[in-house]
């Protein structure tokens, strides 16, 4: 089960880092994939430091360290 969450939770972050390149704003990207806005807010704000490119794996991994 802890493998479906992280194929989920890489999914989803891979997503929102493609849009991210695209420079769409947070309220845009939870729209577009129908997202509840917060967990779009959590991702981008751990993706800061990590643009333009948004390597999804390294999000991945600060997003697991901090919970």
């Amino acid at each position: 089960q802890a493998q479906e969450i992280y194929d989920f939770g890489g999914v989803v972050i891979q997503l929102v880092c493609g849009k991210l390149r695209k420079k769409k704003p947070p309220e845009t990207i939870s729209e577009e994939l129908e997202e509840e806005l917060e967990v779009i807010q959590k991702i981008c704000k751990a993706a800061k430091e990590y643009g333009p490119d948004y390597d999804w794996e390294q999000i991945y991994k600060k997003m697991s360290l901090k919970e």
